[in-house]
C-alpha cells in the first residue's frame, strides 16, 4: 500500500476521487470528532488531516471535472448523482486542485488518460506559482507519484 502524506504546507494533493466501490485516498483538512470507517485520522506539523491509503495497482482513483454533458460538477451533491447515474459508488470525495474565476483547472488536468488542460509552468503570483510545484499523478503502470512539475514532461509512461 502506498500512503501519501502531505510533503509541505503550501503544497497539497486534493482529489475529487471515488468510483464503483473502490477504496480512494485523499488527504483534507477535517474537523474535530469521529472519522468513518475506512480513513484514518492523523497530525503533521500541528495540522489534522483525514487520510485514505489505496494501493493503486488495485483500487481506482478518479478526478472529476464536468459531467457527460460538459456541466462543472461544482459540488459533492452533483458529483454524487453524476457518479450513481453512471452505476457507480462514490467512497470519498474532496476538492482536487486549484481554479481559475471561470472554473477551468489552472494547471494540468487529465482525465481518463486525455489531457483537458496542458501543463502550466508559467510565472506569477499566488500558491498555485510557488516554486518548486508538483504535480501528483498515477500513470499507466498503476504507479502513483508526486513529482516536481517541470519533470512531468519527460515521464516514459503515460498518465490515466
Amino acid at each position: 500500500m502506498t500512503r501519501f502524506i502531505e510533503l509541505r504546507k503550501s503544497w497539497r494533493c486534493w482529489f475529487w476521487s471515488g468510483v464503483a466501490g473502490l477504496g480512494l485516498m485523499s488527504i483534507g483538512a477535517f474537523a474535530a470528532g469521529p472519522v468513518a470507517s475506512g480513513l484514518s485520522a492523523i497530525t503533521f506539523r500541528g495540522d489534522s488531516y483525514t487520510v485514505r491509503t489505496i494501493d493503486p495497482h488495485k483500487e481506482d482513483l478518479r478526478l472529476y471535472w464536468k459531467d457527460d454533458q460538459g456541466q462543472l460538477l461544482h459540488d459533492f451533491n452533483s458529483l454524487e448523482k453524476f457518479t450513481k447515474a453512471n452505476g457507480e459508488h462514490l467512497i470519498f470525495a474532496t476538492n482536487a486542485g486549484m481554479f481559475t474565476p471561470d472554473s477551468k483547472p489552472v494547471g494540468l488536468f487529465v482525465e481518463n488518460g486525455v489531457e483537458q488542460i496542458p501543463l502550466n509552468l508559467q510565472e506569477g503570483d499566488g500558491n498555485f506559482y510557488l516554486k518548486p510545484n508538483g504535480i501528483f499523478l498515477i500513470n499507466a503502470k498503476h504507479e502513483a507519484m508526486a513529482i516536481e512539475s517541470s519533470t512531468y514532461p519527460t515521464l516514459l509512461s503515460p498518465v490515466v
